[in-house]
C-alpha cells in the first residue's frame, strides 16, 4: 500500500497528468501505474518486474464505470512498500510484488525509476521522492 506523505509548498497537491486506461480496468488510489501502450496505463501486478512507471493512480477506478480517462499523480513524496533493504539516497524502482518498490542503483532507464529514497526503510515501509 502507497500512502502520501504531506508536504508542504506550491507542489502540495503534487501534479497529476490525464491517461488513459481500460474501460474494464480496476485500480485504488495510489496503486503504483505502468505503461502499456502510448498514453495508456494499468495498476501494476505480481510479476511485472521490468515495468515503465508512470506515477500513482489519482483516484479509484471501477471496471463498470465505462471511464477510459485516469489522472496519475507524477510528483511528490510517498511511502511505498519496501522490499528488501533500502537506505536512504537509493534508486528506487518497482519490485516483482505489486505496489512494491526496491534497490536497483545501476537503472539507467528512466521510465522504470520510481525515484530516490529519503530514509532508510524501516518495518517494510521507505519513503520515496517520485521523480516523474
Amino acid at each position: 500500500m502507497v500512502t502520501k506523505v504531506n508536504l508542504l509548498g506550491p507542489n502540495s497537491a503534487g501534479e497529476v497528468v490525464g491517461f488513459t486506461i481500460g474501460e474494464n480496468a480496476t485500480a485504488t488510489k495510489y496503486d503504483a501505474m505502468v505503461l502499456t501502450d502510448p498514453r495508456t496505463i494499468a495498476s501494476h501486478t505480481d510479476n511485472s518486474y521490468a515495468a515503465l512507471f508512470v506515477g500513482l493512480a489519482n483516484a479509484d477506478k471501477d471496471p463498470v464505470d465505462d471511464s477510459t480517462k485516469l489522472g496519475v499523480q507524477t510528483n511528490g513524496i510517498y511511502e511505498f512498500d519496501a522490499s528488501g533493504s533500502i537506505s536512504a539516497g537509493d534508486i528506487v524502482v518497482l519490485s516483482y510484488l505489486a505496489n512494491y518498490v526496491e534497490t536497483d542503483n545501476t537503472e539507467t532507464i528512466p521510465a522504470k525509476i520510481v525515484g530516490v529514497a529519503f530514509k532508510d526503510a524501516a518495518s517494510s515501509k521507505v519513503e520515496v521522492r517520485m521523480l516523474k
